[in-house]
């Protein structure tokens, strides 16, 4: 992660303590989830966003975030960022091969700008939830 204010990389003490494990164990493997989707009281999706016009995600984490993402049986969503939107809904039941995952053409949901992303976020997850507990008191 990049501090935004200096530009430079942050590392946090849980990164740096699990990721040095690494170095004398093997089988570890530490991924951060950037996003997990709660709507009402459940969780709809797990989102991960990378910054970069290469649209590709290292092996380990995709493995990692799709077990995750089927554990919790919910989609998992790989968003590119960098000038526009793209996304791409992972099938997590599938085998991930090679250093880089590489998202395919079938996978794509949605390319576009910041409005047609939060407009497919909430028709696809937040139009149709049920109300929470305050906004049902609201409405009645």
């Amino acid at each position: 992660m990049i501090c935004p204010y200096c530009g430079k990389p942050i590392e946090n003490g849980l990164t740096v303590g699990i990721t040095s494990l690494r170095d004398n164990i093997h089988g570890i493997v530490f991924t951060n989830i950037d996003g997990i989707l709660e709507v009402g009281n459940s969780i709809r999706a797990i989102f991960e966003e990378k910054h970069t016009s290469k649209h590709r995600i290292p092996t380990y984490q995709i493995i990692t975030l799709s077990r995750v993402a089927k554990k919790l049986e919910v989609p998992l969503y790989l968003v590119f960022s960098k000038n526009e939107f793209t996304v791409y809904e992972i099938d997590v039941n599938q085998r991930f091969n090679g250093k880089y995952y590489y998202p395919s053409d079938d996978e794509l949901i949605l390319i576009g700008d910041l409005s047609d992303f939060q407009n497919w976020v909430y028709e696809e997850f937040i139009r149709h939830a049920p109300l929470c507990r305050w906004l049902r008191k609201l409405w009645r």
